[in-house]
């Protein structure tokens, strides 16, 4: 009895492995596959390609470009509604989180944007060029470039740039309450900026804006900034405003280099990777194994 139950499962496992797939299942597949993804992710590249030399060489040759935006709208529409036809309702859920596709609703969106523009307007305007925000979708191959070995270089640089990215935001709002602060302690060191001066010929070495450089806090958080980047400061911010403001130009260096270390103090101690095994020793494979853990 054992062995015919073990025949009668291996025919049953035999029939549904060999049952003929529907249309919807084949469907499915299709869309579903790694081809189909890479279809897509090179008429994005070409529509890239096509906006920005729509924009250079447009008028040289206007019947190209209006097919190759016709052929790229007329790709994203079928696209959209493979994915449609697929996916069902499921294309738009938005909750639970877990289950959540926002990118469904972002490129449904934006093909949109491009549909009535092309399709409907029938005009070239910045509807059809934030077709080019598709782009976004070529990140994937973070996830790709994890799986395959020949790509374990890329992996680590886009893991770097991710990672720098969140310590570039801190530095991002760390310098901008530090310039704010600073912007509205200069702003108040100068006081009643009086009557607007007009600089014949723009700013230069005898004549400065105080209203443009300094009328507002933001605006004198943006002259420190200048301050800071060395950008024409001394042309038109300093040595004009030595001629009226002395006191204020010494102010405005004082918070340009509060910054800077001390002569004679000592630099910050080298970091080890301690607690690394020998091999993390080396400057890649230290990458390699703190990103790893």
């Amino acid at each position: 009895m054992a062995a015919v139950a073990r025949v009668a499962a291996l025919r049953g496992n035999f029939v549904r492995a060999h049952k003929p797939k529907t249309a919807e299942q084949r469907l499915q597949e299709v869309v579903r596959s790694p081809a189909f993804q890479v279809l897509v992710d090179t008429v994005v590249v070409a529509n890239v390609l096509v906006v920005g030399l729509d924009l250079d060489a447009g008028s040289s040759a206007p019947l190209l470009f209006e097919l190759l935006r016709h052929a790229v709208v007329g790709l994203y529409v079928a696209e959209m509604c493979l994915r449609l036809a697929t996916e069902g309702t499921a294309f738009f859920t938005l909750w639970p989180l877990a289950a959540a596709r926002p990118m469904n609703i972002y490129d449904l969106v934006i093909v949109t944007l491009a549909v009535v523009d092309i399709w409907i307007l029938q005009r070239v305007t910045w509807l059809w060029r934030v077709s080019i925000a598709r782009s976004v979708r070529l990140l994937r191959i973070w996830s790709v470039a994890q799986h395959f070995p020949v790509l374990h270089d890329l992996w680590l640089v886009l893991t770097g740039l991710a990672r720098a990215g969140k310590a570039l935001v801190w530095l991002g709002l760390l310098v901008s309450g530090v310039l704010f602060a600073c912007g509205g302690a200069f702003r108040g060191l100068l006081g009643d900026l009086g009557d607007v001066e007009t600089c014949e010929g723009g700013p230069g070495m005898d004549c400065i804006d105080k209203h443009e450089f300094f009328g507002s806090v933001s605006r004198a958080a943006l002259t420190l900034l200048q301050l800071a980047t060395l950008d024409n400061w001394a042309s038109h911010v300093v040595r004009p405003l030595m001629n009226t403001s002395p006191g204020q130009v010494r102010g405005g260096l004082a918070s340009r280099s509060a910054g800077r270390p001390r002569n004679g103090e000592a630099d910050p101690p080298e970091t080890k990777n301690e607690g690394l095994p020998g091999r993390c020793w080396a400057p890649r494979a230290a990458l390699e194994c703190q990103l790893s853990a």
